[in-house]
């Protein structure tokens, strides 16, 4: 159990948060293109389930251009706050986790 109190850099939290996001997007888009094909050999396949495809994309798109607006201004705001920090967290797995649960 000493692993859980090894110190992590925030490039390594940040590196594995990055890691997971790519190939989670890398799966999900498979499973479409999977679902997609499915439907063409069934002959289930309209214009109305494409054009919903197509919109729950351009949804997911202002869904990360906002999310990277917040994220700046998270930053910003952390930034400034973080001056009046009363004491600091270090970085270990059991603070990830604990973060996560």
């Amino acid at each position: 159990m000493d692993w859980l109190f090894f110190k992590l850099s925030e490039d390594e939290i940040y590196g594995w948060e990055t890691y997971i996001g790519d190939w989670f997007f890398v799966f999900a888009l498979a499973f479409l293109a999977f679902e997609l094909v499915r439907y063409l050999f069934l002959k289930k396949m309209s214009w109305k389930l494409a054009g919903d495809t197509v919109t729950n994309y351009i949804t997911l798109g202002m869904y990360i251009g906002l999310s990277f607006f917040l994220a700046a201004l998270y930053i910003t705001a952390y930034s400034w706050a973080s001056q009046f920090a009363l004491f600091n967290i270090e970085n270990t797995w059991l603070t990830v986790i604990i973060c996560i649960v």
